[in-house]
């Protein structure tokens, strides 16, 4: 279906990743995406840019050490924006990076935690820094295991959750409108994992469907 919003290119068009471990490329081991094809860019610091250093900057989007599913969606949303659009891909610039936390709850990734406030924020503002067009057209968000375990990770029931990404969208709506001015809002792509779905009747899957 399409949107019930026109989707507006700019100069740069930013995807942030986060959420847990896979948002940070757990296990993903060694990096594939080490050359850029297309016009993509990322921090001078790198993708999974931290506490706010090597934010001033930016370079080709390439992934280091580990890879993040961030060359691998704006690549790929580069290629069909040309196949199917017939834009260019070296004039079509998507800014990506990704600054999830290992094992986090939704809580300790939402408004007034110290990840927010200091990993974040620093990614949501930081593009916008550099260059004034800017849009942050989505944000991945890869998370929900740690909210659906029986202890540790905790369990929390579907409408709980449901509830607490509801807030989050609307927080980063909120954050991302304020920093860049944009009035189209932030396309949130999740996936709905399969992690303790059997042992607590899928509350967090649930709650993302």
């Amino acid at each position: 279906e399409a949107f019930p919003y026109p989707m507006v290119a700019n100069d740069w068009n930013q995807i942030i990743v986060y959420g847990q471990s896979l948002s940070d490329g757990a296990t993903g081991s060694p990096a594939l995406s080490t050359t850029q094809p297309q016009a993509n860019i990322t921090f001078g610091g790198g993708v999974r840019s931290r506490s706010g250093v090597g934010i001033d900057s930016f370079k080709p989007m390439v992934e280091a050490s580990v890879e993040t599913i961030t060359s691998g969606l704006s690549n790929y949303a580069v290629k069909r924006a040309v196949e199917k659009n017939g834009v260019s891909a070296q004039s079509h610039k998507i800014f990506g990076s990704a600054c999830g936390a290992g094992g986090y709850r939704i809580d300790m990734l939402s408004k007034g935690s110290a990840w927010w406030t200091n990993q974040f924020l620093p990614h949501c503002r930081g593009a916008t820094a550099l260059n004034p067009a800017t849009t942050i057209q989505c944000v991945a968000w890869l998370q929900g295991e740690a909210n659906s375990g029986d202890g540790n990770p905790v369990y929390t029931p579907r409408l709980e959750y449901k509830n607490a990404l509801k807030q989050l969208t609307n927080e980063i709506n909120t954050e991302a409108q304020t920093t860049t001015g944009q009035s189209t809002p932030v396309i949130m792509l999740c996936y709905q994992h399969s992690t303790y779905a059997k042992v607590n009747n899928g509350g967090t899957q649930l709650a993302t469907l």
